[in-house]
């Protein structure tokens, strides 16, 4: 006899947990910081394909209406290609109409004309000499003639960078600067002099950024400044070519970032090139620009290019063009934030969750963004003082979709789950519940009396900042804390073991708060 076996019928059923963090920001509306100049990017070269584009009204409705950059970078063109400036002017005549308004304009020079150079080259060499003596004057006359001959297109710089990376020995256009003169090289110092009393012959002069170094490594923009007259310009300015690992990990260029946050505070900082990194880490590079760094513009490099390169915009022929992604990381800031509003004290007590906020100068707006960096869902709540929220909307990038309308937004609860390597921005229209104006913020760190003391097995140490800091040490027999901090208390202990390891003897012993601020001193004593 035959039986028939039974079919069976498998089921695979995979689980999948998905691990939830969670996370707090504080945002207070009161407390301001840096003043925004604006977001932007270049059209340095390949200015053509716009203006010779059958689309070119879409692509510049996607520029100025909807990317809405503030500050466009151009090349200084004059006696170089002069008839291209049309192009340029071009550029600037849309982005008015759209905008309604002026847009700022960087000029920056990457040569003078080679009648200028030792090279007789647009390419290498530096400054000629003339009877022994580099061509400062004549240098000054042509960024004069520059900035006339940009107001005949039409074109009135807002800015301009007397040379781009100025000791970078590039194989394109270059001119190459050290910061002070030698036998080799004219000085960047003494060319920032000549071209800033030129200027100030002229109505309204633009003002100057400067140096507009490679990178924020080797101590190359210190370097620069502390030979300049800081009476000569008005912000500083710099590429992110070095000082990091090249945006593979955004927050290795914290160090540098914060060098030059606690010297250099005295004057607006503009990021004024880079491209290098993913999307999302462009974005990532931004917030940490931004709050660590505290600049007042950044700028990526290329606005147009062909897509071989990493534009915003890629453009490959006269009836196609492609918005890339890196085009939402600037948007996310860009679309929402606007000149002259303030970055306000925003702080999240989940470092995987970045957070920054800004305002309006009448107080009625108020836009923040989050990045969660983490490889997990990330379920926040807004704790948002001193505004009262009218309206509010929010919008999201993720590896899904790019600068889409964001539903997951709670108004009411203050709520919102931001998945991984998504980034969140929330546009508010409200306003502020302090009337008078808002506290300039003054950096303020405290060093608490550690508990016990004297003590015996181990003491507890709080300090508390409300502003990023670093170099934050023990005393010269332990480093309980070292590092850059986010805004609030902290607590570490200290068991009587020296760097070393071993058990200190009984006595007094002084701990130590240093930042960039100052330092505070305590005395404890250790009783064995």
């Amino acid at each position: 006899m035959n039986f028939e076996k039974p079919s069976i019928l498998s089921l695979l059923l995979t689980l999948t947990f998905v691990v939830c963090l969670s996370a707090k920001v504080k945002v207070n509306s009161y407390i301001k910081f840096q003043k925004m100049e604006g977001f932007g990017a270049a059209v340095a070269w390949y200015y053509h394909l716009i203006s010779d584009h059958t689309k070119k009204i879409e692509i510049y409705d996607k520029i100025f209406k909807d990317l809405k950059i503030d500050i466009i970078r151009f090349r200084n063109l004059y006696d170089i290609n002069t008839s291209d400036i049309s192009y340029l002017a071009d550029i600037v005549e849309n982005a008015e109409e759209r905008r309604g308004s002026p847009i700022k304009i960087l000029i920056s020079s990457w040569t003078p004309p080679a009648y200028l150079k030792n090279s007789g080259s647009t390419v290498g060499g530096t400054l000629k000499k003339e009877n022994g003596k580099y061509m400062y004057r004549k240098f000054a006359n042509w960024w004069y003639e520059t900035v006339v001959k940009f107001r005949e297109y039409g074109i009135n710089p807002t800015y301009i960078s007397i040379q781009n990376e100025p000791s970078y020995n590039a194989t394109w256009d270059c001119c190459l600067f050290d910061p002070y003169e030698t036998d080799l090289k004219a000085g960047y110092n003494k060319t920032l002099d000549s071209i800033y009393i030129k200027l100030q012959e002229m109505n309204d002069p633009p003002k100057i950024l400067a140096p507009e170094v490679l990178g924020i490594g080797y101590n190359l923009f210190q370097n620069f400044v502390s030979n300049m007259n800081k009476e000569r310009f008005y912000g500083y300015a710099h590429h992110l070519y070095h000082g990091g690992d090249g945006n593979d990990n955004p927050d290795s260029f914290n160090g540098n970032m914060l060098s030059i946050a606690s010297r250099y505070n005295d004057k607006p900082i503009f990021q004024t090139e880079y491209d290098y990194g993913s999307w999302f880490n462009t974005a990532w590079l931004i917030h940490n620009s931004l709050t660590i760094k505290g600049v007042s513009a950044y700028l990526y490099w290329a606005l147009v290019w062909p897509s071989s390169g990493k534009p915003l915009i890629a453009i490959d022929n006269n009836n196609s063009y492609e918005i890339k992604d890196e085009y939402y990381a600037l948007w996310h800031y860009s679309h929402f934030i606007n000149p002259s509003w303030y970055r306000i004290y925003c702080h999240s007590d989940n470092n995987n969750l970045r957070a920054s906020a800004y305002i309006s100068p009448d107080n009625d707006s108020l836009v923040i963004v989050l990045l969660n960096v983490s490889s997990s869902t990330i379920k926040d709540t807004l704790d948002i003082q001193d505004f009262n929220i009218n309206n509010a909307k929010s919008y999201v990038s993720n590896r899904f979709s790019k600068g889409s309308y964001f539903s997951g937004f709670n108004h009411s609860s203050l709520a919102l789950q931001i998945q991984s390597g998504a980034i969140v921005t929330i546009s508010m229209i409200g306003e502020s519940t302090k009337m008078g104006n808002s506290k300039n913020f003054q950096p303020v760190f405290r060093l608490l009396q550690n508990f016990p003391n004297p003590f015996n097995i181990k003491t507890e140490i709080d300090f508390e900042i409300n502003n990023y800091s670093y170099d934050i040490y023990g005393d010269i027999i332990s480093i309980p804390f070292e590092g850059y901090a986010y805004p609030g208390g902290y607590k570490v202990n200290w068991n009587g073991v020296n760097n070393t390891g071993k058990k200190v003897g009984s006595g007094v012993y002084f701990c130590c708060l240093k930042t960039q601020y100052g330092s505070k001193i305590n005395k404890m004593i250790y009783l064995k």
